[in-house]
């Protein structure tokens, strides 16, 4: 939507300097600019449909013991609910550090990769951020620093190595409270496996036929850290869109 207004914008200034300068003026390109603007209408109306199928998510009974939500669009500020079976366990949003940043997103990166920061609100009342540290979105690796009660707890790191672009590998690491967690990805909408010294710790993807839904499944041993797993997974989700 951002690039569709952009447009309408940078054509109608157009269209106003050469009237200004030429003196010419021609009611059918004001028609055609138009066209912009009733578009971007139309995106908006899809992005806000898209937005409140995420708000509105519920899971199905099949997903009893995993970890669920529904991710369908990635540039608003919009809640999406995190449900672990029936029972809700949080929410979480994206969220800009400043106005200025989302624009920026909308118009130039239609990825929606730049400016990612994430928190989640669980249903305690306890919330965690993962707050974005690139200074330049245009670095190869990516980092956020996890946030809980005005401290930093951990770290979360992409690895965009040249041995990784070669299998066509997606990789975070997360640190937390002397650990490290391995998360990755063969190739674009495979499955995300996480491991820890080469142990499996848990796997989560798309639920079969039900697209935009995701799930993510924890070994027993490994739930002590559960949450900070299951928010890295979804920020993992939201940059590499699997």
């Amino acid at each position: 939507m951002g690039r569709l207004l952009f447009l309408f914008f940078i054509a109608l200034l157009g269209i106003i300097l050469r009237y200004i300068i030429l003196g010419e003026f021609e009611w059918e390109h004001i028609v055609i600019v138009s066209f912009f603007l009733v578009g971007a209408f139309f995106l908006l109306i899809f992005i806000k449909w898209r937005v409140s199928l995420d708000e509105k998510y519920i899971p199905a009974q099949s997903e009893k013991k995993l970890w669920t939500t529904r991710i369908g669009e990635r540039h608003s500020k919009g809640r999406k609910m995190l449900y672990f079976g029936e029972t809700k366990r949080g929410e979480y949003r994206r969220y800009y550090a400043k106005w200025w940043h989302k624009i920026i997103v909308d118009i130039l990166e239609g990825d929606g990769q730049w400016y990612m920061n994430l928190a989640v609100k669980w249903e305690d009342g306890d919330e965690i951020r993962f707050i974005d540290q690139t200074e330049k979105v245009w670095k190869l690796n990516w980092g956020w620093k996890i946030i809980q009660d005005s401290k930093e707890i951990g770290m979360i790191k992409t690895d965009f190595s040249l041995k990784n672009s070669a299998k066509l590998k997606e990789k975070f690491c997360l640190h937390y409270n002397g650990s490290l967690y391995e998360f990755y990805s063969s190739s674009i909408g495979s499955n995300i496996k996480v491991k820890k010294g080469g142990e499996m710790v848990a796997e989560g993807g798309q639920c079969e036929f039900l697209k935009n839904r995701y799930y993510f499944d924890v070994k027993e041993k490994f739930q002590h850290h559960e949450n900070l797993l299951v928010m890295t997974y979804l920020l993992f989700n939201y940059v590499h869109k699997q």
